[in-house]
């Protein structure tokens, strides 16, 4: 039910933002947690999804801190 809300509410898909991407070879998979990926979209441009748990009691000057925070790994 979430995620059909999700598609409602949000206009593209999340992409890599959250999720696990993994490899397999021979009999063996190894699998990493997906947490602010950056994507490699062309040359020059690049994708860095941050984002926030908001609940009704979130204050929003803090949460805007919290999102330039997490910015603040690709020295933005």
């Amino acid at each position: 039910a979430a995620m059909a809300i999700i598609r409602e509410l949000e206009p593209t898909p999340r992409r890599f933002y959250c999720g696990a991407l993994g490899i397999e070879t021979a009999n063996r998979a190894r699998v990493a947690l997906l947490i602010r990926t950056a994507t490699r979209l062309g040359e020059h441009e690049w994708e860095y999804g941050v984002g926030g748990g908001i609940t009704w009691d979130s204050e929003p000057a803090k949460e805007l801190a919290e999102v330039r925070l997490k910015l603040q790994a690709l020295g933005g």
